[in-house]
């Protein structure tokens, strides 16, 4: 329950918290994000350049991203995230190898307490807050977040943020 509430509260505030814009090192997220699910025993890979620097809230973008790569574990059972830096952006790639989310769905998943899995119970999900959430700290970023099909038939969900000096 006092998971659901925290959840809820962080939705409805946007994840908005009082953290100032920075600049913070991407990549150094995402691998604290993948090591810690590591050594929960995921296996997930993750590849890029040794830094990519955004203009961010640290914790807002660590929770969304601990979020996205969290599902494709869960969900995907073996995932991939890649990072690029491409025209001044930073594209984060995570890919897994599970049943993907139906393009008539991918839309509605993002809705607040919309879970494709219809089990209830702690250990297969949540409350329908994670993507929502990952969704809303993605917008307030000035990023785009956009779910395709991976090479491997699994999902693949892109996150596009601006550089430093975008």
């Amino acid at each position: 329950m006092e998971r659901m509430i925290d959840q809820t509260l962080s939705y409805l505030r946007g994840d908005r918290s009082d953290e100032t814009l920075r600049q913070v090192d991407l990549v150094a997220i995402l691998e604290t994000v993948t090591d810690d699910l590591i050594d929960q025993g995921a296996a997930l890979t993750f590849a890029g350049p040794r830094s990519a620097v955004v203009t961010g809230r640290r914790l807002g973008l660590k929770r969304a991203f601990a979020n996205l790569v969290g599902n494709a574990v869960k969900y995907g059972g073996t995932a991939r995230v890649t990072v690029a830096e491409r025209s001044g952006r930073v594209i984060v790639l995570i890919d897994d190898d599970g049943e993907g989310i139906a393009p008539a769905d991918r839309e509605r998943v993002l809705l607040p307490f919309v879970r494709l899995e219809s089990s209830r119970n702690n250990a297969t999900g949540g409350f329908g807050l994670g993507l929502t959430i990952a969704a809303a700290v993605i917008d307030g970023h000035d990023g785009t977040l956009t779910f395709d099909t991976a090479p491997s038939g699994g999902l693949r969900v892109s996150v596009s943020l601006p550089g430093p000096s975008s």
